[in-house]
């Protein structure tokens, strides 16, 4: 029993970790120009890596270089109102963010992974939630 509360509890460790990470962009996009994700999320990454709408487990293993289940891990391959934002270092993703597109939009950045020195990105209006670029 004891081990079944430790992992349910990891599971809402990390659960709020990545809420709160969400969070925390969602603030910095809506109050500054350059939202600066090595700043606003902790841990030990070394890059970031994006997945945009309706991606599959086929595009995070192109994306990452190895397998893994994004069907397990996020819902972004059955929404287009989310990008997911993989926290990775070296071969492991260490933290997933399922992040709203309204809060943030990271969907110009399908496909790319950018290290954690130039994890920087513009916000670009659009005329409606605003884009996120590299700068």
């Amino acid at each position: 029993m004891t081990r079944v509360c430790f992992y349910l509890t990891l599971l809402v460790l990390v659960g709020c970790q990545s809420q709160r990470a969400s969070l925390a962009i969602s603030y910095h996009f809506r109050h500054d120009a350059v939202v600066d994700l090595a700043s606003i999320v902790p841990g030990d990454w070394d890059r970031v890596c994006f997945l945009g709408p309706y991606s599959t487990d086929e595009d995070a293993e192109l994306l990452l270089g190895h397998s893994w289940s994004l069907k397990s891990n996020s819902s972004v391959g059955e929404s287009d109102g989310i990008s997911l934002l993989l926290f990775v270092r070296g071969d492991d993703v260490i933290l997933a963010i399922d992040h709203p597109r309204n809060k943030g939009d990271f969907s110009q950045l399908d496909d790319q992974c950018f290290a954690r020195s130039q994890a920087r990105f513009k916000r670009v209006p659009d005329g409606g939630n605003g884009l996120l670029a590299a700068p």
